[in-house]
């Protein structure tokens, strides 16, 4: 059950991938969605995360002691354990 449960969190970055790229850029081609790779550089440095406590993940992993601190990885624990009962929200 753990690798569906996982699944949730790849599936919560194609959303947002979705939603603050492709969908307002409205890439008309293959050759186009190259352009992800600047989203996903955004991403990576310049996007605050909630479960990182609004830090970037570049920033938290740099600042050592694990890239999601205890409070975000509570809230991702808690998220589980409502997914897992069924109460997604």
């Amino acid at each position: 059950m753990d690798r569906a449960l996982d699944n949730i969190f790849v599936e919560r970055l194609w959303r947002n991938v979705k939603y603050e790229d492709v969908y307002l850029k409205g890439y008309a081609n293959m050759a186009e969605l190259m352009g992800l790779a600047q989203y996903f550089a955004f991403y990576n440095a310049e996007r605050p995360h909630q479960a990182l406590g609004y830090q970037t993940p570049s920033h938290a992993d740099s600042a050592g002691g694990g890239a999601v601190s205890s409070t975000g990885l509570a809230t991702m624990r808690s998220r589980r354990k409502r997914v897992m009962r069924g109460s997604a929200g």
